[in-house]
This record gives C-alpha cells, sequence and structure tokens, in this order.
C-alpha cells in the first residue's frame, strides 16, 4: 500500500529499493553534513503530497529511475540520480 508522508520545507528524501552500502554510506555522509534526510522506499514513493523538495534517487532497478525522477521533478523538486 502506497503512502504520502508529510515533509518539511527542505527536505531531502533518499529514495531507494535496495539499501546497500554505498547507500547507507550516502545516507550517513548526508546526514553528518547536518542535512535533514527522511527515507523513502520507491514502493512507497506517491506524488504530489508528501514530497521533499530534493530527491536523491538510488535505485538498483533501473526501470524505476527515470519515473522517480520525474515525480519530483514534474512538480517543481529537484532529483539527483545516478543514471
Amino acid at each position: 500500500m502506497k503512502r504520502a508522508v508529510p515533509c518539511g520545507d527542505g527536505e531531502i528524501d533518499f529514495v531507494y529499493d535496495v539499501a546497500r552500502l554505498d547507500e547507507k554510506l550516502l545516507l550517513n555522509a548526508l546526514r553528518e553534513l547536518g542535512a535533514s534526510v527522511r527515507l523513502v522506499n520507491v514502493a512507497e514513493l506517491v506524488a504530489p503530497e508528501g514530497l521533499g523538495r530534493v530527491g536523491v534517487i538510488r535505485l538498483a532497478a533501473r526501470s524505476r529511475v527515470v519515473p522517480a525522477a520525474y515525480t519530483y521533478e514534474a512538480n517543481g523538486g529537484l532529483s539527483i540520480n545516478s543514471a
């Protein structure tokens, strides 16, 4: 079941499907820099409500990268991904 999670201004969504070592390291680095980061499993991603202003898109399933990035960009946000 998909759900929208309320977020605050300036929050970064860390969108993932599999929590690999590089995702864990990147998440820890963002938090150490003082960034407000919220974990979002791509299976729970809904739009347009509940999105942060920035989405760090880290998905193993390449077929989901573009739709997830588009979800943020179509709603005036910014997506950062490895594609």
